[in-house]
């Protein structure tokens, strides 16, 4: 397959472009899946779109690529994998942590864009 070269970006969600802090602020408000680490202070190499952002940057729009290209691999979970962690939170008993299970996706998807230098 042959690959278009890009000639126009557009932003993952939105049609008009905001702020890059508008953006970050947006993101700030997700309900889970915070970049680098989420709430529970685990390594999370990702970000959520979730309602709360769209809503935040009024927006109801899908998340899309940003730019047209091929899709080289994609992993869609049909079951989410779940981490048993200890949540080390202050307790009335002393040094009892509260176990705690958390799911994650290692869904993704891979694009190949064709970048032309000027």
């Amino acid at each position: 397959m042959t690959i278009k070269k890009i000639d126009d970006f557009t932003f993952p969600i939105g049609e008009q472009p905001l702020s890059q802090d508008a953006y970050y602020n947006a993101l700030s408000d997700a309900n889970s899946g915070f970049y680098p680490f989420g709430a529970n202070g685990i390594w999370h190499g990702g970000i959520h779109v979730d309602e709360q952002v769209l809503s935040k940057i009024k927006c109801d729009d899908k998340l899309r690529c940003i730019a047209h290209g091929e899709v080289i691999a994609y992993r869609v979970n049909d079951v989410y994998p779940k981490m048993v962690y200890n949540d080390n939170i202050e307790l009335e008993i002393p040094y009892q942590a509260q176990q705690k299970v958390a799911y994650f996706s290692t869904g993704f998807t891979l694009v190949r864009h064709c970048l032309a230098m000027p």
